[in-house]
């Protein structure tokens, strides 16, 4: 409490839903570059990227990682005014295909085209430097400059940063998707650039300390090593985790809060992705 003689406790029976709609909490989106957390016990966690700046997202499969992306990528997409969004899908499904029909959305599923990628962001982050150096500002300014914010997702980063591999043509394009990440994530947050990186296994080999030390938000679905917790969390929550798709846990500081993440349906993505389009196709976007 208030004086360091007591401790408050609080004590409640209330629970956190099983099972929690995009539909339900998108309202909650009512400005800026937010998008959904999910529900925790006690209200709607909502984020503005912006502030984070980068994200991690982990989890083993079938705990909730890609439908967290996919409302993440939806929730932006429809408040977002002033934005880019590039996929890196190495897992080369269709998971985030539904997207990819927005003029705004680029997508890249293969570990060539995504250093590709990764080389223009980081040159496209360079040239907003100069550009805020000739403004004499420290900061991309998305309602009146002519740079939209990019946010970078990468789906299974492991594949494209996991060292120690036996071809090298594999290592060196890892050591330099390893570099390029590290540089974007230094140095972003003014140029309005973000990364969010999922992958199943969070280690030095598959994700650079250097890069993990600059994902400051993380979402966390079940995993089942204590040390994989660990080296998320810093703690061993995410073990102890009920198996409930989409229950995870939220980490910014040292902040741990436990929520049921939103659950948003193919077929809804097509429908609000066709909206989006009408939009843009109107000129209202």
């Amino acid at each position: 409490g208030k004086s360091p003689q007591f401790v408050e406790m609080f004590l409640s029976k209330k629970g956190i839903k099983k099972k929690v709609y995009y539909s339900e909490l998108v309202g909650e989106l009512q400005t800026g570059y937010c998008f959904l957390v999910g529900r925790s016990v006690s209200k709607v966690e909502v984020v503005d990227i912006s502030i984070l700046p980068h994200l991690l997202v982990a989890g083993s499969t079938g705990g909730g990682k890609s439908y967290f992306l996919k409302q993440l990528a939806m929730g932006l997409l429809e408040v977002s005014r002033h934005i880019q969004l590039y996929l890196i899908d190495l897992k080369r499904g269709l998971e985030m295909d539904d997207f990819a029909v927005l003029p705004n959305v680029r997508m890249v599923k293969t570990v060539p085209d995504s250093l590709i990628l990764l080389t223009q962001v980081r040159d496209e982050m360079r040239q907003r430097f100069a550009f805020l150096e000739r403004e004499k500002r420290n900061r991309i300014d998305h309602e009146k400059d002519p740079y939209d914010k990019i946010i970078v997702i990468v789906d299974e980063a492991s594949v494209l940063y996991t060292t120690g591999r036996l071809n090298n043509t594999e290592e060196e394009n890892a050591r330099s998707a390893s570099e390029l990440t590290d540089e974007i994530a230094k140095l972003s947050r003014a140029a309005g650039i973000h990364l969010i990186l999922a992958t199943q296994k969070v280690t030095k080999e598959t994700i650079s300390t250097q890069i993990q030390e600059n994902l400051e938000g993380k979402m966390c679905f079940r995993l089942n090593t204590v040390s994989g917790s660990s080296n998320v969390l810093g703690t061993n929550d995410s073990v102890k985790l009920a198996l409930i798709p989409g229950r995870g846990i939220w980490k910014t500081g040292s902040t741990l809060t436990e929520v049921q993440t939103t659950f948003i349906s193919d077929n809804e993505i097509k429908e609000r992705c066709a909206v989006i389009l009408k939009e843009y196709e109107s000129g209202n976007r």
